[in-house]
């Protein structure tokens, strides 16, 4: 016969029993998953390992790769100026912002879509990602009057840009030096990054001085 009850000790009742305790629970069968769930279960597991990477890292892709990149080519006053009668604030260091932006966004793909699997490589790639993180701040502070002013244009919100990037690089250099530490001592993972940084900065640098 199909049970009707399950009392709290576990007895079975049946149709033609009644319970004797006061409070019956109906044994009902467990409610099915709902369909969206197992369809993005489905739609997850169809994706590849590139396309799960992306999809878990938006924010980092959107300010870290996307954004850097369409602010150097609708830049109308910063490194390039899109106004004849104008100078661009930072042209002086055009070369040295491009040469580091390029070097840092590669970077940051090679973190957002290998991770932990670049192992002591990840050492190298937090003192680059600190570098990018600190030049993200100076630039944002420095050009903090011209995008308040933009903001008349609305191209003025890409401004704000780097202080979007600078976040993002700052928490991937986090995430890259634990990443690396279980491939290198303390001291000289430290001394990796240190020199990574440096690097970033020397590089770049030296190229835009030439």
């Amino acid at each position: 016969m199909k049970p009707n009850y399950l009392e709290i000790s576990g007895r079975t009742y049946y149709g033609f029993e009644e319970p004797d305790f006061i409070g019956p629970v109906p044994i009902r069968p467990r409610a099915a998953p709902a369909l969206s769930v197992l369809e993005n279960y489905k739609a997850f597991e169809e994706m590849t390992v590139w396309e799960r990477q992306i999809a878990g890292h938006k924010f980092d892709w959107f300010f870290g790769v996307i954004m850097p990149v369409v602010c150097f080519f609708f830049d109308p006053i910063v490194f390039s100026s899109q106004l004849a009668s104008e100078k661009p604030v930072l042209g002086g260091i055009k070369t040295f912002a491009f040469v580091l932006s390029f070097i840092s966004i590669i970077g940051l793909m090679a973190s957002l879509l290998f991770g932990e699997k670049l192992k002591g490589l990840n050492a190298v790639l937090s003192g680059l990602f600190a570098t990018a993180a600190g030049f993200s701040v100076l630039v944002a502070i420095f050009i903090v009057p011209f995008s308040l002013l933009g903001l008349m244009l609305i191209i003025g919100i890409l401004g704000f840009t780097p202080w979007f990037t600078s976040f993002v690089y700052f928490r991937r250099a986090v995430r890259s030096f634990h990443a690396a530490e279980p491939f290198m001592e303390r001291g000289f993972l430290l001394q990796t990054m240190m020199l990574a940084a440096i690097a970033s900065v020397v590089i770049p640098y030296l190229l835009n001085f030439w």
